[in-house]
């Protein structure tokens, strides 16, 4: 091969502009403070960046959740103190009213406070926030409670359910509710939205084969009542009477598996009751079924059946049915301050002193739910330091795949000034020799 001057010379400029390029490089790691900034610098890292950045916005994400679910549960507390300082002050006024000896006069004036308190408390339960009305349920445009003018009752214009926040990956937090649950002691959402619904209780306590109580989890052979009484058996039918009088046709039935679940077990069967506006629960152990809607001759729930439909009644017992499907509410908050209202108008003592207890539970119900929200801030607390400390970590691995590392960087970079450097000198005494000089 022929070494010419310009083969000399092409050698060092390549070897300079390499030096160069070097040099650029590590200033702009330094500059920009990373090292990897495109998917050219390196594939595999950048795909591992992408995905660790993308964990870190999911933790932003979880964050900004549980802060919005906070503030919304802050309000609820503030509310339902507000309440609870209203009822303390209604019950106050009832004692007083029933202890004292009081003119008309007296009565009217103690009526016309339990009415004003009314609309405070009516006020609480309208508290909003940048989520809506906290206690109106899912979500509504309007205030989710109001004072009829003429009857003067108290109505929910709310909706069931509640607005949910995922503020993890397998948690949502509900941060609004419906208001009911609060107005009343002994509120079924099922049940009280519709009382002409109607419950049967399917089942006692189910127990697993090591006496606990079963969960949904729990594989369905493994239940006492199916090691005991329907061993050998490789279906389960459901007997009932529909509200219209009818029976289901074709015969709900459940094939289970050995490794099938209560919840399987729950799903199979809800697959069928569905269509037949009816729905099986489990709920602490217990196999309910609901009729969302009553007929004629109510819902009959004779239990589960064998193969040869025997009914299983003493071995496995299988029903308790509720007597009617009128749902026992509880305590209604403002129901009962209409009726004190009413007894202040009528000077019934007797029935006042009656009302002391109810709004005594009342008061212990609200500061329940007020309990409760306490309960899940500490549970947003702690996710809120999960997410921060996982930010911490994911970040750190991060810094290691992206970051620059100054002090190797610089000095990188003042080893490649002094090779350019020194091969610039070489160059420049080079470039005035020749080919035979050279050599």
């Amino acid at each position: 091969m022929r070494i010419t001057q310009q083969t000399i010379f092409d050698g060092f400029m390549k070897h300079i502009n390499e030096n160069r390029a070097e040099m650029h490089d590590l200033q702009q790691d330094i500059a920009s403070g990373k090292k990897i900034t495109k998917a050219s610098d390196d594939p595999l890292k950048f795909k591992k960046a992408r995905l660790l950045e993308n964990q870190i916005r999911e933790q932003d994400v979880y964050q900004d959740r549980i802060g919005a679910a906070k503030n919304t549960l802050d309000v609820a507390e503030q509310s339902l103190q507000e309440i609870v300082n209203g009822l303390i002050e209604i019950k106050s006024n009832v004692t007083r009213a029933v202890n004292g000896t009081h003119d008309s006069a007296s009565f009217t004036a103690i009526k016309q406070e339990l009415e004003s308190l009314k609309e405070e408390l009516v006020s609480s339960f309208n508290a909003k926030d940048i989520n809506g009305y906290i206690f109106g349920g899912a979500g509504s445009d309007s205030s989710p409670f109001s004072i009829d003018a003429n009857t003067g009752s108290v109505t929910f214009n709310g909706s069931n359910g509640a607005l949910s926040l995922k503020v993890d990956s397998n948690l949502s937090i509900d941060v609004t509710q419906d208001g009911n649950f609060v107005r009343t002691t002994n509120y079924d959402d099922d049940l009280a939205s519709n009382p002409s619904s109607y419950r049967s209780y399917i089942t006692p306590t189910l127990l697993d084969d090591q006496g606990n109580t079963a969960t949904g989890d729990t594989a369905f052979t493994s239940l006492e009542a199916v090691d005991n009484y329907l061993e050998g058996f490789d279906n389960l039918e459901l007997d009932i009477t529909l509200p219209d009088g009818s029976s289901p046709n074709p015969t709900l039935m459940y094939n289970y598996a050995n490794n099938d679940t209560v919840n399987d077990m729950i799903s199979a069967f809800n697959t069928q009751l569905d269509p037949l506006d009816v729905t099986m629960t489990f709920e602490n152990g217990t196999v309910f079924v609901k009729s969302k809607s009553m007929g004629p001759n109510g819902l009959s729930v004779n239990g589960f059946v064998d193969n040869g439909s025997n009914v299983f009644t003493t071995n496995f017992p299988a029903f308790t049915q509720q007597a009617s499907g009128e749902v026992d509410q509880g305590i209604d908050l403002f129901d009962s301050i209409d009726e004190a209202i009413v007894n202040l108008e009528s000077q019934n003592v007797d029935a006042l002193s009656g009302q002391i207890d109810q709004f005594e539970e009342l008061i212990s119900h609200v500061t329940t739910h007020i309990t409760e929200i306490g309960l899940t801030n500490n549970r947003l607390n702690f996710l809120e330091e999960k997410h921060e400390n996982s930010k911490i970590l994911l970040n750190a691995e991060l810094s290691g795949w992206v970051d620059t590392d100054y002090a190797e960087t610089v000095s990188k970079l003042q080893r490649t000034e002094i090779a350019f450097q020194s091969a610039m000198t070489i160059h420049t005494k080079m470039f005035n020799q020749s080919l035979i000089e050279y050599l």
